[in-house]
């Protein structure tokens, strides 16, 4: 059964609660990159997630974290699930 789109945003959210680089979070929540991708950006644009560049040399690598607007969506998500308990 597919999820959906709010599905696998918790997932990433759930996934980024302890900083992740973004193969470890595809990993985590089993998705594809390219969906991936458009997700964090999505998430990011939100302010849900905040994404960090880590140099080396002369690259750059990304680490993703949640923010306290991402740590609040999340809880409100699992009250919401409690609340309809059977019913989701």
């Amino acid at each position: 059964m597919r999820r959906s789109k709010i599905e696998q945003v918790l997932d990433i959210l759930s996934a980024v609660r302890d900083a992740k680089r973004p193969t470890r979070i595809m990993y985590a929540v089993n998705l594809d990159y390219k969906t991936m991708k458009r997700l964090l950006k999505k998430l990011e644009e939100q302010r849900l997630i905040e994404s960090i560049c880590k140099k080396h040399r002369k690259s750059c690598s990304y680490t993703y974290c949640m923010t306290e607007r991402g740590l609040e969506a999340l809880r409100l998500w699992h009250q919401l699930k409690v609340l309809l308990g059977g019913v989701m």
